[in-house]
């Protein structure tokens, strides 16, 4: 039997965790203080920590001493997107705690530890695996990218990742979406504003190749809405207000389903380029996963959340991508569902601490569960 939760102790933990300010490409003191309190809230038991850095970006390995092979991994990142400075002290309003990172993903991330650390303190630590990963919002190039080529070249892959940025309320995550970056740059001559005759303007270039884009994937209505979708997230040009610049650049993000794959979606949009002169470049360009709710260890993690929360777990298409394409594309099978929490990026994200509890006994679960399946030679998925 594993220990109960100190609900209290995991609060105040966690107010400290989201009290580094670890923004994404920011602050690099703040996600040394984080890593090096992640070393000492483990440093009473018996793990072992192995970095990666990556063109200054971080990564950790963590396993029980002396452990040569994972039965599961579990991963989270430590970053998180921009915000207030207000929004790294935790506030609390009945069981809700408000703050960055709270969602998405620093509570996982310390249930994670929590459950390392339970299991180290006990006489079976079932070969758990920890990677924390410090850029999954900026795609995880330098990170779980990484940190899994490293794990497959050296045949250390588990047949199970568990993967906690998403699943919300005990959900189960299926599928996700596949995820693009594009850098787009129209080019003018530029010219006097009050003479728009003279010259093209590269700014309504790039907003006709926005329309274009948007005519070619329209935007999902909402969540159920299972389709691709181009968005602009950044655009720039210009200089002083009378004159029309030379240059336009914009940054997409793109999502798209697994009907859509790459190559299709590079087609799609660098013809819409071409018709206007837009030059695109792909910073990064994943596919769709697809973590089946039929394998045979979902079957039976389904029935555990069923067993442990009380009720039917729903099973979600996401529209956002994780670090679980990463294990998804080798081979690993990807179980990945969160505590009640929601509100990600937003300024009123937030996680129910009543729903913790509960939360840490579904992890506690997971691992036994993937541990006595492994062990026992019971098949992972449908193609074992």
């Amino acid at each position: 039997m594993h220990p109960e939760l100190d609900l209290d102790r995991f609060i105040n933990d966690l107010r400290t965790l989201v009290g580094y300010r670890t923004i994404v490409e920011q602050n690099p003191a703040a996600f040394s203080r984080a890593r090096e309190w992640i070393r000492q809230y483990l440093a009473d038991v018996d793990a072992e920590f192995v970095d990666f850095d990556v063109d200054g970006m971080t990564s950790t390995i963590i396993r029980p001493r002396g452990s040569t092979r994972p039965t599961m991994i579990g991963d989270a990142h430590l970053e998180v997107v921009p915000a207030a400075d207000q929004l790294f002290e935790v506030e609390r309003d009945g069981d809700r705690l408000y703050g960055r990172g709270t969602a998405d993903m620093k509570t996982p991330l310390l249930m994670l530890l929590r459950v390392m650390a339970d299991l180290l303190a006990s006489d079976d630590h079932r070969d758990l695996w920890l990677v924390i990963t410090e850029d999954e919002e900026i795609g995880s190039q330098r990170g779980a990218a990484c940190v899994v080529d490293y794990l497959a070249q050296r045949d250390l892959l588990p047949p199970v990742a568990f993967v906690p940025d998403g699943g919300h309320g005990f959900a189960y995550v299926e599928r996700e979406k596949g995820i693009a970056t594009i850098r787009a740059v129209a080019r003018g001559e530029g010219g006097h504003a009050s003479r728009p005759w003279l010259v093209a303007n590269p700014i309504e270039t790039m907003l006709a190749f926005t329309g274009d884009c948007k005519e070619a994937f329209p935007d999902p209505r909402d969540e159920a809405d299972w389709r691709s979708t181009v968005v602009p997230a950044r655009i720039s040009a210009g200089g002083a207000t009378n004159q029309i610049a030379t240059e336009c650049r914009a940054v997409f993000d793109v999502r798209f389903t697994g009907e859509h794959n790459p190559a299709h979606i590079r087609t799609r949009i660098d013809e819409i380029a071409d018709r206007h002169g837009v030059v695109v470049q792909y910073a990064k360009l994943d596919a769709a996963a697809h973590y089946s709710s039929d394998a045979p260890i979902a079957r039976e993690y389904l029935e555990m959340l069923t067993e442990v929360t009380g009720r039917e777990p729903s099973i979600l298409h996401s529209a956002g991508a994780s670090n679980g394409r990463f294990y998804a594309a080798r081979g690993v099978h990807v179980l990945m569902t969160n505590a009640r929490a929601g509100g990600a990026h937003s300024r009123r994200e937030w996680v129910d601490t009543s729903s913790l509890p509960t939360y840490h006994e579904v992890v506690h679960r997971t691992v036994a569960l993937v541990a006595d399946r492994v062990r026992a030679g019971a098949p992972i998925t449908d193609d074992a």
